[in-house]
């Protein structure tokens, strides 16, 4: 049986806290969302040690004043000492992604069973692969990696090893046997199935179910 993907999702944006910047720890901080050209985007937390990352100084009154982004650049506007400090920070974009949820070998079909969305932070935005047709992976994928566009295509209409049910109708009779597909294809094209003895057949829709119908 195979699976595709219909889900819903709601999230809350972290910008709930973006009115009181100024007693926001560093995990806070890289929680935010901002949202710019129609992304979020988040400031990435590339270290734990907050001071050494942003290279300011240490200060008893050290406050946070605002945070803003600007050309995906994380601005953060400190006080020390009454002194204006802006320092600069890297960002990454914060979205929804399909992740492999174990390994997937190369040409395997990628469905519900081994793929998964989930919110990610990356440097670079990937695309969702089309999802309104059953896709298959373009090369071998580890679990926790991000399934884009670029390592997806579009599956076969029958893969290689399926077993087809198929109707083979006479006049007054009518024999339903099960065939197998001994290589991929596409509604219209022929394949090589295993009839008993291998045959030739050719893949076609008949009422939104996929079969072969033997040629020879």
């Amino acid at each position: 049986m195979h699976y595709l993907f219909s889900l819903i999702f709601i999230f809350i944006s972290g910008n709930a806290l973006a009115n009181n910047y100024e007693h926001l720890n560093w995990n806070q901080i890289t929680e935010l969302e901002f949202k710019v050209a129609n992304s979020e985007i988040r400031i990435l937390n590339s270290t734990q040690n907050f001071s050494k990352f942003t290279n300011l100084k240490k200060c008893s009154s050290f406050r946070i004043k605002n945070i803003s982004i600007k050309n995906r650049l994380g601005l953060l506007e400190t006080t020390c000492f009454e002194n204006k400090t802006i320092t600069t920070l890297e960002t990454g974009y914060s979205y929804l992604a399909l992740i492999a949820t174990s390994d997937i070998e190369n040409k395997s079909e990628i469905t519900n069973e081994n793929a998964a969305f989930t919110k990610v932070v990356t440097k670079r935005k990937h695309d969702l692969p089309n999802l309104n047709h059953r896709i298959i992976s373009r090369k071998t994928l580890i679990a926790g990696s991000i399934i884009s566009k670029r390592v997806t295509k579009k599956a076969p209409d029958i893969f290689e090893g399926e077993i087809i049910e198929i109707k083979d109708n006479g006049k007054n009779f009518k024999i339903v046997k099960k065939i197998q597909a001994l290589e991929s294809g596409f509604i219209g094209e022929k394949i090589r199935i295993l009839d008993k003895t291998e045959k030739t057949g050719t893949i076609f829709l008949e009422n939104g179910a996929t079969s072969v119908k033997i040629t020879n």
